[in-house]
This record gives structure tokens, C-alpha cells and sequence, in this order.
């Protein structure tokens, strides 16, 4: 059972996640750990190259303060033709004489946190340019294509369920959300690459052989 942000509770015991293993999780959290067709992002196909888990994160200074924004992604969606790395669009040369899937489906799930303190307006603002970082790597976010992309602070200091007819809370103010939007677009961005970069080549279903990044460019 878990409980939600409304008090309610809800049973889990259907899922093949379970509380065991969200606790398992939160006690083994590191700053460093698996990346690219690990967990969920197994069998995932980024840009019809072998996917999966990315991520990236930045500290922000502000007012002089330090902050940081960490960025996790799930990716499974885009085209080989339209992979685009720092500006220049590899895909164009990896594909493979147009053999390679020419129909944009799949999806990618997009996770932002950051210890700014923010309004759920403000995150979902963020929300929003997460689409940006996405097509710096060539997403076209095609009609067979499903974008999610989720937002949270962790900053203790909004609270909207306190039962006080009044309240005051510390927030980031809108003269400083560019500084915001340009750091989720930079981390989803470079996420979405670090997923390929660390994916290996990875075989399926049916003997059906997805490449890796590494591969093609034939960097080792």
C-alpha cells in the first residue's frame, strides 16, 4: 500500500513494481549508477539505435545561491535519419539506405527535479521546454510518438494542503525562469544522448539486433 498526496491509499500488490522494491530503490540511490538499456530502458530504441536510461543535471546560481537540476529520461522514440548531435545531424550518414524505420513512434518519459523552490505553474512551464531538448537531438515528436515529461521540486517550502486560510512561501521569481528553462533544456538534451552513448548493442526479440551509437560511428 502506498499513500497519496490526497491521504488516500492505494494497492499495489497488482503491479509487478511493488513497495518493497520502491524502498529498495530509495536506499540504494548513488550519484552514480547504470545508464543506457538498463532496467525499463532495456530493449528501448532511441533514434532506431539501442536506447534507454539518460541523464544530466546542472547547478544553477542564483541570487547567489547554488542550486542544481537533475534530469532522467526513458528514451524509445525517434528516427535514425534525424539524429542530430551537437548541431550536426549524424543520422543522415548512419542510416542504412533507408532500411532503417521511417515511421516516428514510441515515446520517451521525461523526469525534472530541482531543489528551486516552484509553484506547480512553474514546473509546469518546465514541463514545456523539456519538447526543446528533444528536438536538439532531431525529435520530431511524429503522431505515433508520445511525449511525457514531469516536473518537482523538492524544496519543503510550498504547501497547499495545510488546511490555513493564508499562506507564504518562498518562490523563484519569473525574472529568473529563463535561467531555469535553459538548464532543463541543455540536461534533456544531453540525457537523450547519454542513453545512447551508454547503450550496448542489444538482441531480441525474434533475433532482431538493434545497434548502438558506439557501433555505427565506430568509435572503438
Amino acid at each position: 500500500m502506498f499513500e497519496c498526496n490526497d491521504g488516500t491509499l492505494n494497492d499495489i500488490r497488482g503491479f509487478h513494481l511493488t513497495e518493497a522494491d520502491a524502498w529498495q530503490a530509495l536506499d540504494s540511490a548513488a550519484a552514480d549508477f547504470a545508464e543506457g538499456a538498463v532496467g525499463a530502458g532495456r530493449g528501448m530504441v532511441c533514434h532506431g539505435l539501442s536506447g534507454g536510461i539518460g541523464s544530466a543535471s546542472r547547478v544553477i546560481d542564483i541570487d547567489g545561491r547554488r542550486f542544481t537540476m537533475g534530469v532522467l529520461v526513458l528514451t524509445n522514440h525517434g528516427l535514425l535519419r534525424d539524429l542530430t548531435i551537437n548541431g550536426n545531424p549524424l543520422g543522415r550518414g548512419l542510416a542504412d539506405g533507408g532500411k532503417a524505420k521511417q515511421v516516428d513512434t514510441g515515446s520517451v518519459v521525461v523526469i525534472i527535479a530541482t531543489d528551486v523552490p516552484l509553484t506547480h505553474l512553474k514546473l509546469r512551464r518546465i514541463c514545456w521546454r523539456a519538447v526543446i531538448g528533444l528536438a536538439r537531438t532531431g525529435a520530431n515528436m511524429g503522431h505515433g510518438s508520445g511525449e511525457i515529461a514531469f516536473a518537482l521540486s523538492t524544496h519543503g517550502g510550498v504547501r497547499y494542503q495545510d488546511g490555513a486560510a493564508f499562506r507564504s512561501h518562498k518562490e523563484l521569481t519569473d525574472a529568473h525562469m529563463d535561467t531555469m528553462f535553459r538548464a532543463a533544456i541543455e540536461c534533456v538534451e544531453e540525457s537523450v544522448l547519454s542513453s545512447l552513448w551508454h547503450a550496448e548493442a542489444v538482441t531480441g526479440y525474434r533475433g532482431r539486433r538493434v545497434p548502438s551509437l558506439r557501433e555505427l560511428m565506430d568509435i572503438f
